[in-house]
């Protein structure tokens, strides 16, 4: 067995194609594995352990330093990481193309998970709960862009168990969506005329009398659950049913709005599990959208579960705007793609 030693410095360390005993000691190290049975005892320091093939014995290091676990295109074999801080430490699975939960199989048992993906398994230990998104770092999700304007179909429900339309004042399920809109309306431009606009298409959503409003990701058991009980009606390309290991956190990437009558300060802030990940402001033309859609911080505004909208007008005027083109990235892409092919008879049972 060869050894490697690093010092209390940032150190880069290889391996070779035969076994090797890494000992990295302190330092923010870079550590790549070879080809062998690799045993790698991180120490302190955020670390950057990368592993390929063989097999990988990885020993976490202790403290707030987070280590990420880098998994390279190819990889395989068998991997084990010892002393895993849920909330700190990161697998990346980005090199391998892996962009959500929904492509992973994760057994969990006490304190410990075994990820299983293509040829490669990986064996977590220490984890003070089961994995979640939150733990790993994912290649970029495919785009999606939410225009309101495929198969119009909303309906309203009353969360509970089991869920039921209620026509009240529960959030809207917009079907051509797949999320959740509170206080907001759909309007079809070309039937209600000015003062309404888009920015593309015949739909827009306006917020209800100028209150705060918000789009939120659905729970994808509900989601399963409504697909399931129409799926006998739908195409046989159609998914039977969805994934229900899928992330529910979207990447919130842009949009494109307008004041409906004047121009506004629009105050746009992300949530994530309850907590607020951060906010930015935009200030909206009055009676159009500009050219160009705003942009979102991908430091607020990855990986949320809610996102919240608050206008504000000078001298308490009118805070009602127009939004159209969301574009956000997130694991119902591939079910988004086919709903072109929903018939109408379909969308129909669920208004």
């Amino acid at each position: 067995m060869a050894f490697r030693f690093g010092t209390r410095l940032a150190d880069r360390l290889s391996g070779t194609g035969e076994n090797d005993l890494f000992i990295a000691r302190g330092g923010d190290d870079e550590i790549e594995t070879g080809g062998g049975i690799d045993v790698v005892l991180a120490g302190t320091g955020a670390d950057i352990i990368t592993i390929g093939s063989g097999t990988s014995i990885l020993f976490a290091g202790r403290g707030q330093d987070a280590d990420v676990f880098r998994f390279t295109e190819g990889a395989a074999g068998v991997t084990t990481i010892v002393g895993f801080q849920d909330g700190i430490d990161k697998i990346d699975l980005s090199g391998l193309g892996i962009s959500g939960l929904s492509e992973l199989v994760i057994a969990t048992q006490d304190r410990a998970s075994v990820i299983v993906t293509g040829g490669m398994s990986i064996a977590v230990t220490g984890n003070s709960a089961p994995l979640d998104a939150d733990d790993f770092i994912f290649a970029p999700r495919d785009p999606r862009t939410l225009d309101f304007d495929i198969n119009q179909a909303a309906i309203r429900i009353e969360f509970g168990f089991p869920p039921k339309d209620v026509r009240s004042d529960a959030p809207v399920i917009e079907i051509t969506s797949l999320m959740g809109w509170d206080n907001f309306n759909f309007v079809e431009v070309n039937e209600r005329g000015a003062p309404f606009f888009t920015a593309s298409g015949d739909n827009a959503a306006v917020n209800l009398g100028g209150a705060e409003a918000s789009f939120s990701a659905l729970d994808p058991t509900f989601i399963n659950d409504a697909i399931d009980d129409i799926i006998d009606l739908l195409p046989e390309e159609f998914p039977d049913g969805i994934d229900l290991n899928l992330d529910t956190d979207f990447d919130f990437l842009s949009f494109r709005a307008g004041g409906l009558s004047e121009a506004l300060t629009l105050t746009v802030t992300g949530f994530d599990d309850g907590a607020m990940t951060g906010a930015q402001v935009f200030e909206l033309g009055a009676g159009e959208m500009g050219e160009d859609p705003f942009l979102l911080d991908p430091t607020i505004f990855s990986s949320v579960d809610k996102v919240v909208f608050s206008a504000a007008a000078e001298a308490e005027g009118d805070t009602r705007f127009l939004i159209d083109d969301i574009v956000v990235a997130d694991d119902l892409v591939e079910i988004f793609d086919l709903i072109p092919s929903l018939p109408d008879a379909v969308v129909a049972l669920l208004v």
